[in-house]
């Protein structure tokens, strides 16, 4: 049995996460960690990850990136892996994950599906061979409460594509004005709205 403390279960991924968990007989998750108490939630929620005293295997975060730094303290602490799941993460927050792989176990990504990592790999393999045909435009859409923008599988992809492409490309964000496309760019918009299932 694989016993897994979730931090961020209250939200809307945990409380998803929790439910699917349910339907599997090998893991279980034995606690949980969230400012906000979600009733329906069937194991004990903490306030702070620090106050957990449960045995478990894993660490599965979807909260947000602020809680890096305790997580990761607590991951050292316990020598137990951690999955990160949570989006909107600096370069200096980057940094620290790939450097705590050296101590534990870390698996990060910014997108789960396996929807979306196969279409990362298939732009790893057509991105340069399409950039001189093509203008490149990502528009990704979410529902308004989604915190970070660009969304984590924006930039993911973007950051594919930037990578994949052998000429000098650059990122822009958006357009007002003037602003005729420059063949270089790699343009990324943003739409938040409604209750829009991200895509």
């Amino acid at each position: 049995m694989i016993k897994i403390l979730l931090v961020g279960c209250s939200g809307k991924m945990g409380r998803m996460i929790s439910s699917t968990a349910e339907k599997f007989k090998n893991l279980s998750i034995v606690a949980g960690v969230d400012k906000f108490k979600e009733e329906s939630l069937k194991y004990p929620i903490y306030d702070s990850i620090d106050e957990c005293n449960e045995e478990i295997d894993v660490i599965l975060d979807f909260s947000r990136p602020d809680t890096l730094k305790q997580i990761s303290q607590f991951a050292i602490n316990k020598n137990k892996p951690v999955v990160f799941c949570t989006t909107g993460y600096d370069e200096e927050q980057k940094a620290h994950i790939h450097a705590l792989g050296n101590t534990i176990p870390v698996f990060f990504s910014a997108n789960m599906s396996i929807g979306i990592n196969i279409i990362n790999n298939i732009l790893k393999n057509i991105s340069n061979t399409l950039y001189n045909d093509f203008d490149i435009e990502i528009i990704e859409k979410h529902h308004n409460q989604k915190v970070d923008a660009p969304s984590g599988t924006a930039l993911l992809l973007a950051n594919t594509i930037k990578d994949s492409i052998k000429d000098e490309t650059k990122f822009i964000f958006g357009r007002e004005g003037i602003a005729k496309r420059d063949e270089q760019e790699i343009a990324i918009h943003t739409i938040r709205g409604g209750n829009i299932i991200g895509n």
